[in-house]
């Protein structure tokens, strides 16, 4: 039986195999890191872009800052300005309900029932801001799609409460 020499040939041409499969991997793993970053990016001006739009269409101005980022989930803070909630109420939650809202405050009013009117329109601001955040997370990625540049976007909006 004959030995076949070696000189480490074999060994060496394993190693820069599995050099450059590890340097393939690294480089892969870098451009979809990059990738996602730019993808973040990109959602967030146009989440910043359309906002105007929403507060157009729903008719509140309303201050937006950003809470918090991991990865691609980020929380935007809403602060709403002043506002007629009558207004607020039929844009939010229809006119039916802005309808019944007016006539039970008139009736109240009225009836001078100060304490019966103030205790139904503290009942019914939960409400009134529940709709609204449930309204602008249907509108905002609506008016995302609307911009050419975003509209290979895919965002999902969620209303969160604060307890």
């Amino acid at each position: 039986p004959k030995a076949k020499a070696d000189n480490g040939q074999g060994m060496l041409s394993s190693i820069g195999k599995s050099i450059s499969k590890r340097s393939t991997q690294l480089r892969e793993g870098a451009s979809r890191m990059v990738a996602n970053k730019t993808m973040v990016s990109r959602a967030e001006k146009a989440v910043g872009e359309c906002i105007p739009l929403v507060t157009e269409e729903i008719g509140v101005e309303m201050s937006i800052s950003k809470r918090f980022q991991q990865g691609p989930v980020f929380v935007l803070e809403v602060d709403m300005k002043g506002c007629d909630l009558l207004e607020l109420l039929d844009k939010v939650l229809g006119e039916e309900s802005a309808r019944h809202y007016r006539n039970i405050k008139e009736g109240l009013e009225n009836l001078d029932l100060p304490i019966a009117k103030e205790a139904f329109i503290k009942e019914i601001l939960p409400k009134v801001r529940k709709g609204m955040m449930d309204k602008m997370s249907e509108i905002v990625p609506e008016k995302m799609k609307l911009k050419k540049n975003y509209a290979d976007l895919e965002i999902q909006c969620v209303a969160l409460e604060v307890s």
